[in-house]
């Protein structure tokens, strides 16, 4: 697809993987924005798409999740043992000149408070400076609680960053 983009040709990209749709689409945003115009068809484009995708297979839920933050999927989309890690993403921090970490956690439903405390000692373990915590559901009151309690990291610049982020799959 991005040769045929490149050579200005009319093309049609197939794949049966979130994993790799998201990759292409970065891929070609990346590297010709709004020049490069196309549909996706067959990933979630709502609320209900994704719970639809988390019912039918919890593995490409999650790299299609991780996807949307622009994160790896944690051991290259390796099917196994459940390290508390979904994704991963890397930040530089200018003010330091240091490569961060942030680790990524998705839930498909079933949330709990202890998912979000979970989450952190994976961050700890990890040496990472913030975690997500991407879910389909809202977070209850104890888990944004528990999340706040962990504090910020901050820049040398005073910028201020949640440790521990509760996005939602539909953005709020």
């Amino acid at each position: 697809m991005d040769a045929a983009q490149k050579l200005k040709r009319k093309w049609i990209g197939i794949d049966i993987t979130h994993l790799a749709i998201s990759l292409i689409e970065k891929r070609l945003k990346d590297r010709y924005g709004a020049r490069c115009k196309f549909e996706v068809h067959g990933t979630p484009q709502d609320l209900e798409g994704a719970r639809n995708l988390a019912l039918r297979d919890k593995y490409q839920f999650q790299w299609w999740a991780v996807s949307l933050v622009e994160a790896q999927p944690f051991q290259g989309k390796k099917k196994g043992a459940d390290t508390g890690i979904d994704g991963v993403k890397f930040f530089r921090d200018l003010d330091r000149k240091e490569v961060r970490k942030i680790v990524v956690s998705v839930k498909g439903g079933g949330i709990k408070p202890d998912d979000v405390r979970a989450l952190n000692h994976v961050r700890e373990r990890e040496k990472a400076e913030i975690a997500l915590f991407i879910s389909l559901d809202q977070p209850t009151l104890a888990m944004v609680k528990d999340a706040a309690s962990v504090g910020f990291y901050s820049s040398l610049a005073g910028k201020k960053f949640a440790r521990v982020q509760l996005p939602t799959i539909d953005g709020s």
